[in-house]
């Protein structure tokens, strides 16, 4: 297993040690390190090194593979970043490994001779003895401040930020979350399969809390995984049956579990029907309705399901369709029924429309009589 060690260069004042440039080394069990300046922050950090495809994110066509990459990207990242010591932008210095320790050394350069520095369970054992780091998390390795020294004979200030060096031990894989577009509505298992809106595009957010985000890797219908840049989207998926699959790795190496999601896109309209019931035509084949017609409406949709029917009588307000609407509350005229379905992803049909005539008035009948009448007394 390997070691994680603190090599510190020391300089005497006035009988105190004071700790004058530190470097994190790796120390693995054969006995090779792989020292860097904090401060000076070089190539030779290891970071972890995933394999980047060179094609953007595309929708193929409902191509499928039968083997998944997943494992074997995993299988390559713990191959090749077996250390996985990760420093950021600001020098913070992050490492995955499940047990970490810290030795402390005195020398004169990176690369001299060191000479460990012993603690009481190191003279029992007759050898340097690491400080073991107990549980995930930032620590920090501090150099004593002790008040009876004053500062002018060169012991550190108490707030000095060179007395602190820390290390985060990162053993938590990035979290992420699959969101519509559309709705900003996360896309979350429901336990039934999921319908979204032709046009819908999908986004991959992750989040990592100590060493941060390297890569997202997406597959669309069973296709290889390829690294999703920043700021992609999953998009032109045809209507049909898909599926999306996804995890992701942070800088120090950690892996998420992979995330899959199963769904179909639905680019159909409904198709409505309506029908006035108690009608007949005039000459012209206009539809002449009465106190007695009524609307009547159907509609159907064969992938996300009817939402429903929604219509509206010449300047009448749009209303949703529940039952026959009965038509005797209207005066004689000319008249437009208005309608359109509405499917459960929003997908709405173009409005369709039926004209008709209102005849309200009942007729009148009058008696006229031709030729001689009598009229008894």
């Amino acid at each position: 297993m390997g070691k994680l060690s603190l090599v510190t260069a020391a300089a005497i004042f006035a009988g105190s040690t004071s700790l004058m440039a530190s470097w994190f080394s790796w120390e693995n069990e054969g006995g090779k390190t792989k020292s860097e300046t904090v401060k000076e922050k070089k190539s030779d950090v290891q970071e972890v090194t995933m394999p980047r495809e060179t094609s953007k994110t595309t929708v193929k066509d409902h191509r499928r593979t039968t083997s998944s990459d997943y494992n074997l990207k995993r299988e390559l990242v713990q191959k090749e970043n077996p250390i996985g010591i990760y420093v950021d932008k600001h020098l913070r210095v992050f490492v995955p490994q499940e047990e970490l320790y810290v030795y402390l050394s005195l020398s004169n350069n990176p690369d001299g001779k060191k000479v460990y520095l012993p603690n009481k369970e190191s003279v029992k054992n007759k050898d340097p003895r690491p400080v073991k780091l107990g549980k995930p998390g930032v620590h920090t390795i501090a150099h004593p401040w002790n008040s009876s020294f004053p500062k002018a004979d060169g012991n550190l200030d108490k707030n000095d930020p060179s007395r602190f060096m820390n290390v985060t031990w990162d053993n938590i894989p990035p979290s992420l979350k699959l969101f519509d577009e559309i709705t900003g509505k996360e896309v979350i298992d429901s336990g039934s399969i999921q319908y979204f809106k032709e046009g819908t595009k999908f986004k991959i957010v992750s989040s990592d809390n100590y060493s941060g985000v390297k890569s997202v890797y997406v597959s669309v219908d069973n296709q290889p995984h390829v690294v999703l840049e920043n700021g992609d989207e999953i998009a032109n998926l045809s209507e049909g049956r898909h599926s999306i699959s996804f995890y992701t790795v942070d800088n120090v190496g950690n892996v998420s579990d992979r995330i899959k999601k199963d769904f179909i896109v639905d680019g159909s309209t409904p198709k409505s029907y309506v029908q006035i019931h108690t009608t007949s035509k005039d000459k012209n084949g206009v539809l002449i309705a009465g106190p007695d017609s009524a609307v009547s409406m159907s509609s159907g949709d064969n992938i996300s399901k009817l939402e429903g029917i929604y219509y509206k009588i010449s300047r009448q307000s749009y209303l949703k369709y529940h039952k026959a609407v009965p038509l005797r509350v209207l005066k004689d005229g000319k008249y437009t029924v208005s309608y359109y379905g509405k499917d459960n992803v929003g997908n709405k049909e173009p409005v369709q429309t039926l004209d008709f005539y209102m005849d309200n008035q009942p007729p009148k009948t009058t008696l006229s009589l031709n030729g001689d009448v009598y009229q008894g007394a």
